[in-house]
Parts: structure tokens; sequence; C-alpha cells
């Protein structure tokens, strides 16, 4: 019984907010990648977990063709898998998210404030305050509140998820 898997795969759900079944899928179709990738890798097989007990198995016709020499390389791969496309899958949920909000005026909380650009934190997504769109002579101290208008969103590649904004008067 592999409990701690289902653990982690929960505690990605809940930090993320990504649903279960998108968690699993993602491990899944990470899984298989490393295991096509094995010399001897049979064609049309499929990763099943098994949300009971947390076991992964690689089935092909109903048949466990699970193989019991997974090498380091090959569990790489699946991590490596695995992490870019739940990023892939938390970024286009950020982007649905916030891309209905173009247009609306939100409050944030100034992260770190500088005269060319201060970032904003949205909860959970980062937006950018370029010095063009602040309000002249107006200071911005780390901790506080604002009120910004959302802008435009830019589809993150590394790093965080950035929003750009503008200041609104007396925020």
């Amino acid at each position: 019984m592999n409990t701690a898997l289902l653990s982690a795969l929960h505690e990605i759900e809940t930090d993320k907010g990504i649903p279960f079944d998108t968690v699993k899928e993602v491990l899944e179709e990470s899984l298989l990648a490393a295991y096509e990738n094995r010399e001897g890798a049979e064609e049309g097989a499929r990763v099943v977990l098994d949300r009971e007990t947390g076991d992964l198995k690689v089935m092909k016709d109903g048949e466990d063709i699970t193989p019991h020499d997974f090498t380091r390389i090959a569990a790489q791969v699946m991590r490596q898998t695995f992490y870019q496309r739940l990023n892939e899958v938390h970024n286009a949920q950020l982007l649905e998210e916030y891309g209905n909000r173009m247009g609306d005026v939100v409050t944030g909380i100034v992260q770190q404030a500088h005269r060319r650009m201060t970032i904003i934190d949205l909860g959970r997504v980062e937006a950018i305050l370029p010095a063009s769109e602040q309000v002249p002579n107006e200071r911005y101290e780390n901790g506080q509140r604002l009120k910004v208008y959302l802008l435009d969103i830019r589809e993150p590649g590394r790093g965080p998820n950035l929003v750009s904004a503008g200041a609104t008067r007396g925020s």
C-alpha cells in the first residue's frame, strides 16, 4: 500500500488548487512517458493509479506488465515530465482565472517598491506596476494595500505568474 503517494497527490491538490483527478492524470501520463522511453516497452500500454491503495501499475489488455527494474533515469524523466505538466496545468488555471478579471480593479499588497516598477501580490499571482502606470509623485511602501487596474496578462515561462497593472488614484 502506497498511502504516501496518495497523500502527496492530495497535498498538491490543496497547495496548487488543481483537482485530484487532474493531478492523477498528470502522474499517469508522466509514468507512461518514462515507461515508453525504456527499452522493451510494449505499445498500447497505460499506467493506472489505484485510488484506494496508491499502487501504480503499467497495464496492457488487462494484464499487469509493470517492470521491476525501473531505472534511475526513467524515474528522472518521469519526475521532470510530471512537474512540467503540473506547472502547465497550474498556469492554465491562473490564466483562466485572471483572464476573466481584465479591466477590473483589484486589491493587492505591495511586495517590492522601486522607482521603475512595483511588484504587487494579488494572491495567486504577482502584478507588475511599471513606472509609466504609477500615480506621479506617489510612493508605495512594502506591505501597503493598493488598488490596481488589471491591464494585461503575460503567459509565464519560468518563474512567477505576472499580471500588468495600473494604479488607481487615491489607493
